[in-house]
């Protein structure tokens, strides 16, 4: 799951739904909780609720694609 932050925004949903349709069942309980926390989970209409924390919070295509840091800490650069 952790590759979908560096999967340009507009792709993240497509692409968390093949993971989610490949995953097996042993780790449903994780799937529904990284749907809820990152992606939001369908509902009417297929329609997403709104997730606790957006894709474009956690997602770092465009700062890769920009040559920025992904994280805000810039020690973990020089490890």
């Amino acid at each position: 799951f952790g590759c979908l932050a560096f999967v340009p925004v507009p792709f993240v949903i497509v692409e968390f739904e093949k993971i989610q349709e490949s995953a097996p069942g042993l780790i449903n309980n994780f799937v529904d909780y990284f749907e809820d926390t990152f992606i939001g989970r369908v509902i009417r209409n297929n329609r997403r609720r709104a997730p606790r924390f957006s894709v474009n919070m956690w997602n770092c295509f465009s700062r890769l694609d920009e040559e920025l840091p992904r994280t805000n800490n810039s020690s973990e650069g020089w490890n």
